[in-house]
């Protein structure tokens, strides 16, 4: 192998999995740590009947913890709120109400340039600046 081949094959080893890999391929462990923690997902939505239009509430689950933005029991969250939203490679395309912000749309979107993995600990705040986007796309309050 050339030295430059050998370089490409590096330079794509050492890119985020986010960037390496379609959806489909993604570990389960690789596609949660992609969430940002806005905590949409928790918040109570209400459809409206003649157009389907969604629209987010101030209400949320009773799980989310709402200064991390994360919930008290994930691993139970489906036993405990049996309608829980779980975003999946499968789904995700079809839930059109999550934020542009969102990494997993922005990867079904195919905009990985933006993708910033957040451990948890961050206030919204803080993600709408990481993501270049107002804190009215991250968070309803």
């Amino acid at each position: 192998m050339s030295k430059s081949k050998a370089r490409a094959a590096d330079a794509a080893l050492e890119a985020p999995f986010w960037e390496r890999k379609p959806l489909h391929e993604m570990t389960p462990a690789e596609w949660e740590s992609l969430c940002d923690g806005c905590g949409q997902c928790c918040l109570i939505k209400v459809e409206e009947e003649v157009t389907g239009d969604i629209y987010l509430t101030r209400l949320a689950c009773r799980l989310l913890d709402t200064r991390t933005c994360r919930c008290r029991d994930y691993a139970r969250r489906h036993t405990r709120v049996p309608d829980c939203v779980t975003i999946s490679p499968g789904n995700v395309r079809a839930i059109e109400w999550l934020p542009r912000s969102c990494a997993y749309r922005r990867l079904a979107e195919e905009f990985p340039q933006r993708i910033v993995p957040i451990d948890g600990t961050q206030p919204p705040e803080l993600i709408a600046r990481l993501v270049h986007t107002s804190l009215e796309d991250v968070w309803v309050r």
